[in-house]
């Protein structure tokens, strides 16, 4: 592989397993994690959310595993990634016992452009939804879990805007020259 080449590759810590379940398994962690450490330091987790059909059995699993139930939901505030996600928004806002109003109804991109004190703890996307992060939302947001349920849609995926903290679960990737 040429340098060159490296470099092209999304930025971040990139957790490449083959079996979804254990991929889903590996992103709920992580969020639990960070919401856990985050109401601990804060008193409070703040999560964005974005919808797509690849997300739907992270989003189902974080409602019905039994390990799941320390996910603190009461502390945690909740915003979209954009007006698009409201599907996902209203599932988990409801579904997950939180106050309501802990659930934002204005999405985290529109929020961050208009509101420079705003912050958010973490965000959940989709591969897909890579592009509709503006740099001023990722400026925001200390943490990034991106599900990625392709190799070659990860590998394609032209990063975040100047963000570090981003944790890339896809299935597992050859870095040689033919498969990339």
């Amino acid at each position: 592989m040429t340098k060159e080449r490296a470099q092209q590759l999304p930025e971040g810590i990139v957790i490449a397993i083959e079996c979804d379940d254990e991929r889903l398994d590996r992103a709920t962690r992580q969020l639990m994690s960070k919401a856990i450490t985050c109401v601990e330091t804060t008193g409070e987790f703040k999560f964005v959310l974005s919808s797509s059909e690849l997300l739907d059995r992270l989003y189902q699993q974080l409602m019905v595993d039994p390990d799941l139930r320390g996910m603190p939901w009461n502390a945690t505030q909740l915003w979209k990634l954009t007006s698009d996600d409201e599907e996902a928004f209203q599932t988990i806002a409801f579904h997950s016992g939180m106050p309501e109003e802990n659930a934002h109804p204005i999405d985290a991109t529109t929020l961050s452009e208009t509101e420079d004190d705003v912050h958010f703890d973490c965000a959940v996307i989709s591969v897909e939804d890579v592009d509709r992060v503006t740099p001023a939302f990722a400026d925001r947001c200390s943490m990034f879990l991106v599900i990625a349920d392709e190799r070659k849609k990860f590998v394609a995926s032209t990063g975040l805007p100047n963000h570090e903290q981003v944790f890339w679960f896809t299935s597992t990737i050859s870095l040689s020259e033919e498969n990339l």
